[in-house]
């Protein structure tokens, strides 16, 4: 690996590490931070999204992206995905459901298997209301861990049958004879 690059690398791990202790420690504003600061410094290696907006087109493309191999790429990637799934779970623990739903969306981009990405939106999604979109994400956890999910998929059985009921009672009163 180049000097630079394994530099990033382990000041981003060192982010994480902070940044999970404080998750322990239930500081999840801070968690979020570190976080945050530790993809400052592997975004220039992950592959560029056009049109993105976001803080991975701002860092894409400079010098040491450049003078990276491969190899540091993927490992880039890979403590990026991590970052961005530990945000999302410090964002489920201050119940901002969105920002829980963007950073586990942004996990699974990176790795599209990401099971803790999966549980993490999908749990972010059934505090939000969103019951099929919770529903999609949770039965893709429950083929690799159904433990996991058992009894979220119950509440989101409930969620469902609330909803269901709720729109009957919507039906009957729209077509009720006057």
């Amino acid at each position: 690996m180049t000097s630079q690059a394994l530099e990033h690398i382990d000041k981003a791990t060192s982010y994480k590490n902070t940044g999970n202790d404080l998750l322990k420690e239930g500081k999840f504003k801070p968690a979020s931070f570190q976080y945050k600061q530790g993809l400052m410094f592997v975004l220039e290696y992950m592959p560029k999204k056009e049109g993105s907006g976001d803080m991975t087109e701002m860092f894409s493309g400079r010098r040491a992206a450049a003078q990276a191999t491969e190899e540091e790429k993927k490992a880039a990637c890979s403590i990026a995905a991590q970052l961005k799934c530990n945000l999302s779970l410090a964002r489920l623990k201050l119940q901002d459901w969105e920002g829980a739903i963007r950073f586990a969306t942004e996990t699974l981009e990176l790795e599209p298997d990401n099971t803790k990405a999966f549980f993490r939106r999908g749990s972010a999604y059934l505090e939000k209301g969103s019951a099929a979109e919770a529903r999609r994400d949770l039965e893709k956890v429950e083929k690799t861990d159904p433990t996991l999910v058992k009894a979220l998929l119950q509440r989101l059985s409930k969620l469902e049958a609330k909803d269901s009921k709720d729109r009957d009672k919507l039906y009957k009163k729209m077509f009720a004879a006057n």
